[in-house]
């Protein structure tokens, strides 16, 4: 079945027609956002213009409050009267400017015609009383203020002076008839001031009343439509993204069950547009990674079949070259091994379809199909010559998407010729750093490509495919020996070629590990490689049982757990996958407890997730203490409907983390007594300003001095990490 890797189907569908519909719902909003400011602003400008009327007025009645007042305080003030004169015509002026200013605002035109008219009668009024007793007072004040008495007595107190005179009978002095009647004009005016400034507050009063109603309802208003407005467009934001949004939930939901390992869900989406066609493809890519995962799950069975039933090395590199061309949709793929006693040597063990031969062949042999078959098979390739030859002589897998792009492949590339090749994989069959040999798969017809995960499929083929040949190698090696001593050498090679050869050097991270057996082949098993350049995988896993049957089951943890994990994946997820892959295809008592840690340089974090095993026991430099990291979960292979739990651990400088089966702790000395955690977190504490492998030769001094003589009764497997 065709279909587009994962990573090619999001590029591919990332130029959606969803994104002009986007813009229509950040459109919608914007209009709504800008519809409802103008109404806001709108209105704000006229609540405004009516708080400033209101302002006026106030300021108008202050007017003639102060002009009131200025006229209260004229004949007992000490200030000079000429002096006062001059504060009452500038409260006066101002008075009229304010009125003025007020008369003139925009709020006047709006208001009703009756309040426009007492309002027009009130100017008269103000006039009338200007004209008519203000221009009298201020004319009496100059009277007095340039009469003879006044110089000689001056104007201030004008009150004190009036009782000085009438306390002395001077009842026919003329600048005492000048105070009488200067009190009286002031009494006068006052009175029609004080008349005015009353009348003028009661009309002021009903304005404002007007104008604070007609602002409260121009703020309803505003905040009326505002509100419209904004439901309005919420309410198409809604309508037309609930659909989108529901899809788009179906969709993260589909893939974050496909990222936890569950391959039971399906995609329906029917919307005529992108979502329906994403809907398909994924639905393809999901059911084609599962066809692919259960391949791989199936491959292992045929070859545990084999190798249990005759160890036949042809009919396995069968099933691998069936399998590979089967899960790769290779048009042919054969099978390439190193010959065992000439490792210059590179012969055909077993061929599906035709593979072109990768060297030249005379002219007699392009056009018969039977003559290329005998050729290939009977002609060796030498190490080193060929793609295949360089590929098993350097270790290095060769991945040639299209041929035509490469000048070398070229020469006799036909559309139609025998020799014609479209794309091609070469993937050496390497274990323990020794190449035995090469997986070859081709396509052999215009415009048909091999993909990304067809090559990181048949590099796991491969992995396993090598450990599965390596240990037929041996079982053929083994044959002349002893039964138990047969199993137990070939269970030993399997156990010794699943763990890592070298460590990847991990920024911020060093790593030792030890292991020993008790009786020759180890049930524990460590594993630590590379997820991408940032992130870091560590194993430790304790197998039940012995001998070739548990050796397999590590086979199928290790190639499982490998495919399995990925950078998107977290410890717990990781886990989860491995325990359903693992249910049905192992015996009812083979299970396994296992601890498994993602290391991220970056974060300086560390994932973990326990599967049964012993905790994590963390040592935390700063304080000097110890405690354990747990969660909970059974064995591997007991129950497929368990969810692995993780932990978040994040690392300082010269913290160590300390994993180990359970053979460590519970070492039996003489006496019956166990070696115990509480030793274990001694040493580590006692050395742990020292390296892992330091750490770990001080432990294991430590424990052969506990048991001295006694022997050992279980596998015992450490891992030290420490932060850097």
């Amino acid at each position: 079945m065709r279909y587009l890797p994962f990573h090619e189907l999001m590029c591919y569908y990332s130029p959606m027609n969803i994104r002009p519909k986007l813009v229509l719902l950040q459109l919608a909003a914007v209009v709504g956002f800008i519809i409802a400011l103008s109404v806001i602003f709108f209105y704000s400008q006229s609540i405004l213009k009516q708080k400033n009327f209101q302002i006026h007025s106030e300021k108008v009645l202050a007017g003639v409050e102060k002009i009131k007042s200025k006229l209260d305080r004229v004949m007992v003030s000490n200030v000079d009267l000429f002096d006062q004169k001059a504060v009452i015509i500038d409260s006066v002026n101002s008075f009229g400017v304010l009125f003025n200013q007020f008369r003139s605002t925009s709020i006047i035109s709006a208001i009703p015609n009756e309040d426009a008219l007492i309002l027009a009668k009130l100017v008269d009024r103000w006039i009338d009383l200007y004209e008519t007793s203000f221009l009298s007072l201020f004319n009496q004040m100059d009277r007095i203020v340039t009469s003879s008495y006044a110089e000689a007595e001056g104007t201030s107190e004008l009150i004190r002076i009036r009782y000085k005179l009438v306390d002395t009978g001077q009842f026919d002095n003329e600048f005492l008839k000048d105070i009488f009647q200067l009190e009286g004009s002031l009494r006068f005016v006052g009175i029609n001031t004080y008349n005015f400034m009353n009348d003028l507050q009661v009309e002021l009063d009903l304005l404002r009343e007007y104008t604070q109603n007609s602002i409260t309802q121009s703020i309803i208003i505003a905040v009326s439509i505002s509100l419209l407005t904004v439901v309005l467009s919420i309410l198409i934001i809604t309508v037309f993204s609930r659909r989108m949004g529901s899809r788009i939930i179906q969709i993260r939901d589909a893939i974050e069950s496909l990222s936890l390992g569950d391959f039971s869900r399906e995609l329906k989406i029917k919307s005529g547009d992108e979502f329906e066609n994403f809907s398909n493809h994924y639905n393809v890519f999901k059911n084609d990674l599962w066809e692919k995962l259960e391949s791989v799950l199936d491959f292992m069975l045929d070859i545990s079949g084999s190798i249990s039933i005759e160890s036949n090395l042809d009919k396995v590199l069968e099933i691998v070259a069936e399998s590979a061309v089967k899960n790769t949709a290779s048009d042919a793929g054969s099978i390439f091994l190193v010959d065992e006693n000439d490792d210059s040597m590179i012969k055909q063990k077993i061929g599906i379809g035709l593979l072109p031969p990768l060297f030249n062949v005379p002219d007699g042999y392009t056009k018969d199909v039977e003559k290329l078959i005998d050729i290939i098979v009977n002609t060796p390739i030498l190490t080193g010559e060929t793609i295949i030859g360089r590929a098993i002589e350097t270790g290095r897998n060769i991945f040639i998407r299209d041929v035509m792009n490469e000048k070398e492949m070229i020469q006799n590339q036909e559309e139609g010729s025998l020799l014609y090749i479209s794309s091609i994989m070469v993937v050496p069959l390497i274990i323990s750093g020794r190449v035995l040999g090469a997986i070859v798969l081709s396509k052999n017809k215009p415009g048909e490509k091999f993909t990304d995960i067809d090559f990181n499929h048949i590099r796991t083929f491969s992995d396993y495919a090598a450990l599965t040949i390596d240990n037929i190698y041996n079982y053929h090696d083994l044959i002349e020996k002893s039964e138990l001593h047969r199993e137990i050498r070939i269970a030993a090679d399997i156990q010794k070629n699943l763990l890592p050869g070298t460590i990847p050097d991990t920024n911020g991270l060093a790593f030792a590990a030890f292991s020993e057996a008790a009786r020759g082949v180890s049930g524990d098993y460590y594993d630590f490689f590379r997820l991408d350049k940032d992130k870091s995988a560590i194993i430790i896993c304790d197998v039940v049982g012995k001998g070739v049957p548990a050796s397999l089951l590590m086979i199928m943890i290790r190639t499982i757990i490998r495919l399995a994990a990925s950078p998107s994946r977290n410890a717990a997820e990781i886990l989860t996958i491995l325990n359903k892959a693992i249910i049905g295809r192992t015996e009812a008592d083979q299970f396994a407890t296992m601890s498994f840690l993602i290391y991220d340089e970056a974060k300086k974090e560390i994932e973990y997730s326990n599967a049964a095993h012993a905790p994590l026991l963390l040592y935390k430099n700063k304080t000097s203490s110890f405690s354990e990291i747990d969660t909970p979960g059974l064995p591997i292979g007991i129950e497929s409907t368990v969810r692995y739990e993780q932990k978040i651990v994040t690392l300082e400088k010269d913290d160590i983390l300390t994993l180990y089966t359970d053979g460590i702790t519970e070492a039996r000395n003489s006496l019956n007594k166990e070696y115990s955690q509480f030793s274990l977190q001694r040493i580590v504490k006692n050395e742990s300003r020292l390296t892992p492998g330091k750490i770990i030769d001080s432990l294991r001094m430590d424990l052969k001095t506990f048991v001295g003589e006694t022997r050992q009764h279980d596998d015992q497997t450490m891992l030290i990490l420490k932060a850097t």
